[in-house]
Formats: structure tokens, C-alpha cells, sequence
């Protein structure tokens, strides 16, 4: 039997697609042992040498499955049974490919652990606004982002392992196809739209401020960069 609480943190799993045990303690304010403890309950843990027929079996019986983060840490995903439980996508299911769970990481970490000022909105709230007919936000993040009073649209992109030069050059990609959109126009022109970029540590954070400083380099739009921990490892071990 599903607890309030249980309910509460599959949805959250679903929105993000993934979470980990430290995200779970700190969105749902719970101790490490209390944390601890409701993953033990809701999800079958990460078990080397399972075939995959055994471990979907096994599988069946929880809400979530932990898979191998990087550093003997892990991720949790939906099953199949909490999908049926929440009525959305078995795709939620799915292990995350090594593509795209990097990227997942990061906005999990910087919008999850900061909900107050940083809220993930889905491809659906946003394809459900008249303004954005005709947009696709398919494989694109974006979040709502509280600054200074106001509520700004920031769309997230990764540093990965680029050179501060040709993440701005990604990012001023990003803003000339969103401008040819109208709502997006207006947005740059209010000024309450924005890029955040996510960086692999504190030393690429810099160097991508720095760069942004100069006037040849420097984006039309207000930029935020913030450093994900565990991110670099992350990346290097999916790309090896």
C-alpha cells in the first residue's frame, strides 16, 4: 500500500525520470536512515550478475529500480508497476542510455534540489501554451526560474567537456532558432528569458563566466552557469 509520501516521490521520479537517494532526502525533508529506509521499501536495488529476465522479475514486485550511477552511487527509475500506478508511459520504465542520463543528472540536481527557484517544466506544459503553437521541446529542458521578483524562462543546456568558447557558441545557436519563434521574440525582448548552462566543476563554471564577460563573446540573453557535482565523473565513465 502506497503511502501519500510513496505517491509523492513516484511522481517525482516521473517528472525528472530518475532520482537518487540524496535528492530524495533533501526534496521530501527526510533523514539519511528515513531515506534510507523508504527506498529500501519502494525499490529493488542494484544487483550485479542478475540476468535481465531475473531482475525483471524481480522487478515487478517494486516501484522503482536502482541502477549504477558512477562512484558505487546509483539512480532510481519507475518500473513497469509504477508506471501502471501513476497511468503514465511505460517508457518511464526504461534504463536511461548513456546519452541522455548525463544530462538528466544534472537538471535533476539543479532543479529538483532548488524547487523554489528553479521549476522543470515538461514538454507538455509548455506545447499546452497557445504561445509556443509550433514549438518542439522534444529533447530540449527548460524551467521556470525565479530572479529578482520575477519569472523567467531558462532553457538548460550541458557544458560537457567543451571549451568555454564553444559552449557560448552552442548557446547563441540556441538563442538565434528560438528567436524565430514569436513568443520567444518577446521573451528575449522583456528580458525574461534566459540560458543556464550546467558545468562539469567550479574551474569550467569560471572560464565559461569569463568568456561571457567579454563583449565579442558575450549573449544577448542573461546567463547562469552552476557546477553539478559528480557530473565530470559521470560523464567521462559513459564515455569511455
Amino acid at each position: 500500500m502506497l503511502t501519500t509520501r510513496d505517491q509523492r516521490i513516484l511522481e517525482h521520479v516521473a517528472h525528472y525520470r530518475l532520482t537518487t537517494g540524496e535528492v530524495v532526502r533533501k526534496v521530501f525533508d527526510l533523514t539519511a536512515d528515513q531515506a534510507k529506509g523508504v527506498l529500501r521499501r519502494l525499490a529493488l536495488p542494484h544487483k550485479p550478475g542478475l540476468s535481465k529476465q531475473e531482475a525483471g522479475e524481480l522487478a515487478r514486485s517494486y516501484y522503482l529500480r536502482a541502477r549504477p550511477l558512477v562512484n558505487r552511487r546509483v539512480y532510481y527509475h519507475l518500473t513497469k508497476r509504477a508506471t501502471e500506478e501513476l497511468g503514465v508511459s511505460n517508457r518511464l520504465s526504461k534504463a536511461l542510455g548513456d546519452q541522455v542520463l548525463p544530462e538528466l543528472y544534472a537538471v535533476l540536481c539543479h532543479c529538483a534540489l532548488n524547487e523554489s527557484k528553479h521549476r522543470l517544466l515538461s514538454p507538455a506544459e509548455l506545447t499546452d501554451q497557445p504561445r509556443f503553437a509550433g514549438v518542439s521541446f522534444t529533447n530540449a529542458r527548460y524551467c521556470a526560474e525565479r530572479v529578482n521578483g520575477k519569472t523567467l524562462l531558462s532553457r538548460i543546456l550541458l557544458a560537457n567537456h567543451n571549451e568555454p568558447a564553444d559552449v557560448l557558441s552552442r548557446c547563441r545557436t540556441s538563442i538565434r532558432t528560438l528567436r524565430k519563434h514569436k513568443a520567444f521574440a518577446q521573451m528575449m525582448g522583456q528580458g525574461v528569458f534566459k540560458i543556464t548552462v550546467l558545468a562539469l566543476q567550479e574551474e569550467q563554471k569560471r572560464a565559461i563566466e569569463r568568456a561571457n564577460r567579454k563583449p565579442p563573446e558575450r549573449l544577448s540573453v542573461p546567463l547562469s552557469v552552476h557546477a553539478v557535482p559528480l557530473l565530470s565523473e559521470l560523464l567521462t565513465k559513459v564515455n569511455r
